[in-house]
């Protein structure tokens, strides 16, 4: 029902999660999405900074 919301209405919306590996971000991210339409939504795996983006500022890498 949610994203059938965002679809007719054109809303986007933005869901972080932060953590340590092996927190459960994963799977709940799986159950989020599982009743989803793969159509209209992304995930976004953003994988350990490089010794170069340490270096500058973390919103830098986006």
């Amino acid at each position: 029902m949610l994203q059938a919301l965002h679809i007719l209405h054109g809303a986007r919306t933005l869901i972080i999660f932060e953590g340590w590996d092996a927190a459960g971000k994963g799977g709940a991210i799986k159950r989020m999405t599982s009743s989803l339409d793969p159509r209209y939504y992304k995930v976004f795996s953003i994988i350990a900074p490089t010794a170069e983006e340490k270096d500058k500022h973390f919103l830098w890498r986006f």
